[in-house]
């Protein structure tokens, strides 16, 4: 995947993220003011779940931003933030299952997504450097550096 479609790919990925845990929250703090706070291990997966989305989302956004200039720390930032979506995707998927189906497709689809993210971000070559600057590999002019 080249890098300026990885970019936008990292960008969607990271605001649906973003988005997902904001309505997350808006929807547990209705579900809250409504039929009041359940118990407290409860509250804090919740937490843990609009937490997850924000840091992951954030990162995806950053990478995305660092992925178009060509930043050599975005690639980890991704890799980092795809793990962590991942992650999440897959121990919210394992516990939604057994709910309605509807509820497990959003941790499915950020984990497949973010796995493919992953893959991508290092199956790609890494020319993402700035121009003018040197490969620790290579040179200028493409003769193997000592």
């Amino acid at each position: 995947m080249p890098r300026p479609t990885l970019a936008r790919v990292a960008l969607v990925a990271g605001a649906l993220l973003l988005l997902g845990g904001t309505a997350h929250t808006a929807g547990l703090l209705w579900l809250y003011a409504t039929r009041g706070a359940p118990d407290g291990h409860r509250v804090a997966l919740h937490l843990f779940v609009a937490y997850s989305q924000w840091v992951a989302g954030a990162l995806d956004v950053l990478a995305a931003s660092g992925l178009r200039r060509g930043e050599p720390w975005a690639r980890r930032t991704l890799t980092v933030g795809a793990f962590l979506a991942a992650a999440f995707g897959a121990t919210g998927f394992f516990l939604l299952w057994s709910g309605p189906r509807l509820l497990a497709a959003a941790p499915a689809a950020y984990l497949l997504l973010h796995l493919g993210l992953a893959a991508a971000v290092w199956v790609t070559p890494a020319a993402a450097q700035r121009p003018g600057e040197e490969s620790r590999a290579t040179g200028r002019d493409g003769s193997e550096a000592k």
